[in-house]
């Protein structure tokens, strides 16, 4: 029998295909405790590193009630102070770990495994919250999250908002992005995990005094992999550093327009035209680009083996992440995944029915 991977253990019963076929960029999911479902990282574990280690004043954060707090409050040259920050926390603050991965050799090795399989790199942060508090407004992150609750109970609020599938350079900004009504509210205890697509808009609330770690990944969308291609073609061929040249009316411009840019577009997407247009060395640079853009990219089929393109990263392609491990044997099958996920109520709370997930 095949040990279960660190992944396979996360998303359990789960399996890798089914969350990145059904889930993935589509739904948020809440799963409850299983006893094994992250037993990389404990609670200890993370108020040794707090209390014990002299963390840089730039991995941590402090918040109360949505808003920072200054950092002279709690640093020590270039470092925080350790009794401070826990003073502060008794205040009623949020301590924010951020790149926790770095100072947690279990957690480091977790995100490592995970990454591997799942394409993607990954970044871990901790958040410390107080009872009744909570780090941030109503917001959406531009980047994928697991939400591991290691202690307490948190409450999730959900709502509908104006802006889909945010790019990696996408900020949340309430002057542009409309929050809508409240459409969900999840509660996590310890053991639980919620995975939340890019852009859905969320505020975390503490119930009780909790710890939750947040394992934050991305991959690249279409218009990175259009902009890269874009670059190197301005870098390599003279003709696309031509000046767009336009006169006459609106609608003059936009057929002149549309005229001028559809060569470029269709060199674009045609390797033997991109290598005609930018030169013969080029071609197998941009097919390793597009490649390997493709690999990361499935993940609504499957977990691609990223070194069957060869994996041949070039100096262009920006942020490579690691190639995947060789495919595992599945450890269990559904049917209906999203029947098997639950919430998890509190007597002021009524209990939801049915699976805990929604369409993006």
């Amino acid at each position: 029998m095949i040990t279960p991977s660190v992944t396979e253990q996360l998303l359990s019963p789960l399996s890798i295909e089914e969350f990145g076929g059904g889930i993935f960029d589509l739904n948020y999911l809440l799963l409850a405790p299983n006893g094994t479902r992250f037993p990389f990282i404990t609670a200890e574990s993370i108020r040794y590193a707090l209390t014990e280690l002299d963390i840089p004043l730039s991995c941590i954060d402090l918040a109360r009630d949505g808003a920072p707090i200054d950092k002279r409050m709690y640093g020590c040259g270039n470092f925080a102070n350790r009794s401070r920050i826990w003073d502060l926390f008794s205040e009623g603050c949020t301590i924010i770990f951020r790149t926790a991965d770095r100072w947690l050799p279990s957690l480091r090795t977790a995100c490592a495994d995970i990454s591997d399989e799942l394409g993607m790199r990954l970044q871990a942060n901790i958040y410390l919250t107080p009872s009744s508090n909570y780090s941030s407004p109503p917001h959406f992150d531009p980047h994928h999250i697991f939400i591991l609750q290691i202690e307490g109970q948190k409450k999730w609020e959900i709502y509908d908002g104006s802006y889909e599938k945010p790019r990696v350079q996408d900020r949340f900004d309430e002057g542009i992005h409309e929050v809508w009504h409240l459409k969900d509210e999840l509660i996590l205890s310890s053991g639980c995990l919620l995975y939340l697509p890019r852009g859905i808009i969320h505020k975390p609330i503490s119930i009780s005094d909790s710890i939750h770690v947040s394992l934050g990944f991305s991959r690249l969308c279409v218009s990175d992999c259009l902009a890269f291609l874009c670059g190197i073609a301005g870098e390599q061929s003279v003709d696309y550093r031509t000046h767009v040249v336009v006169e006459g009316d609106e609608e003059a411009i936009a057929d002149q327009l549309s005229k001028q840019l559809s060569k470029y577009t269709t060199n674009l997407c045609d390797a033997k035209k991109f290598a005609a247009a930018c030169g013969p060395a080029c071609r197998s640079t941009r097919n390793e680009c597009v490649l390997t853009f493709l690999a990361q990219t499935r993940i609504h089929q499957q977990f691609v083996t990223a070194r069957q393109y060869g994996w041949s990263i070039s100096k262009y392609l920006p942020s490579p992440t690691r190639p995947n491990l060789p495919s595992r044997e599945k450890t269990h099958s559904l049917t209906s995944p999203l029947v098997l996920t639950q919430i998890m109520p509190l007597p002021h709370i009524p209990q939801r029915s049915g699976p805990v997930s929604a369409k993006v």
